[in-house]
């Protein structure tokens, strides 16, 4: 596996068997097994800005090591957004597909027992950092707009906004 291919659902056992690692995920496979072993938090944390496809196989992924190692923790994604070439456009398709994922995002999360999703940015933002290479697309253009997938997001808000249980009526 290295840097650039497309992502394989494999776990981490197949991993390590794999005889080259990109040195990033040599790292990222270390730390994980150091989290998840020493279980030192009161809740799990982490960002999302992959495709919805792979959200349900990062939840799996993150509850089957927690249980691996005997315990449950609540889990948050602290950070999760768009960040693809697909959302760098401003074209009308582009733009009423991420209004659909943010929807798709959100339902998937809750759907899972997510305690928390917090989307970013707010606003369009190029990069980090004054980084050019990272293009975050926001719920609101760069002059205030609000886009498709703010609307999605402010709907979203609406229905779910002090609700701890979704009730069939």
């Amino acid at each position: 596996l290295r840097r650039g291919t497309k992502i394989q659902k494999l776990s981490v056992e197949q991993l390590q068997e794999l005889e080259t690692l990109d040195p990033e995920v040599e790292r990222a496979i270390e730390f994980s097994d150091a989290v998840f072993k020493e279980p030192t938090f009161d809740w799990l944390s982490f960002h999302f800005y992959e495709p919805v496809e792979y959200l349900p196989q990062v939840i799996t992924y993150v509850k089957e090591r927690m249980a691996k190692n005997g315990y449950d923790k609540p889990i948050i994604i602290s950070e999760g957004g768009f960040r693809d070439a697909q959302r760098q456009t401003n074209d009308p398709k582009a733009q009423q597909e991420a209004a659909e994922d943010l929807i798709k995002l959100h339902m998937i999360a809750l759907s899972q027992g997510i305690l928390q999703f917090h989307w970013l940015p707010l606003q369009e933002d190029v990069g980090f950092a004054g980084s050019e290479t990272g293009y975050f697309k926001g719920l609101l253009s760069k002059s205030g707009q609000i886009r498709p997938a703010g609307k999605s997001w402010k709907f979203l808000n609406s229905l779910i906004d002090g609700k701890t249980t979704v009730e069939k009526k």
